[in-house]
């Protein structure tokens, strides 16, 4: 892909963060697998990853927690989008600095999933994605893959967003919010 220039163009990516594969894929599989088609590069981040099928099958690139965590602290290296597991936000404080850097880069959009905190909290939002027939599909292959049998998968994925000025103090109660539930 080139602009009108000849000079080529570089994806969207996206990075997504989580602690197995299969908490990857049952809250956000479909959102990664549309994003894939869509022609982003997606690459999913695990502190370890044994059996990379189940990205493979969403069509997402496999990458390493600890390398880009220990590495990652140039701005123009922040992917277009980050999603992360509430939890691993929570208890890994590494991965907290990462998110808080992409919050502050008001380019970043950036998602976390979890259970729905028991209060609204100003600043933050639900994000629903619908998710087609074929990110559908996709999801429950992809779940298979990873060892979990469904026998529906839910027409959406829910999310929790903060944009705007000190947005990382908003993730940070979306968090706080999230764990205090699980």
């Amino acid at each position: 892909m080139t602009d009108g220039g000849g000079a080529a163009l570089l994806p969207y990516r996206v990075h997504a963060i989580a602690s197995t594969t299969a908490d990857l894929v049952e809250h956000a599989g479909g959102w990664l697998f549309d994003h894939v088609m869509a022609g982003w590069k997606v690459t999913v981040l695990l502190p370890d990853c044994a059996d990379p099928r189940p990205m493979h099958v969403l069509g997402a690139a496999v990458g390493d927690l600890e390398t880009v965590l220990t590495t990652a602290h140039d701005l123009a290296e922040m992917p277009a989008a980050l999603v992360v597991a509430a939890d691993l936000y929570g208890h890994d404080s590494r991965v907290r600095r990462f998110v808080r850097a992409a919050c502050d880069d008001h380019r970043v959009r950036t998602l976390l999933w979890g259970q729905e905190p028991a209060g609204r909290k100003q600043g933050i939002r639900s994000v629903h994605y619908g998710l087609g027939a074929a990110a559908r599909a996709f999801k429950a292959e992809a779940l298979a893959a990873s060892g979990v049998r469904k026998s529906t998968i839910e027409p959406a994925e829910v999310f929790r967003a903060a944009g705007g000025q000190r947005a990382h103090r908003r993730i940070d109660r979306v968090a706080a919010g999230l764990l205090s539930q699980g």
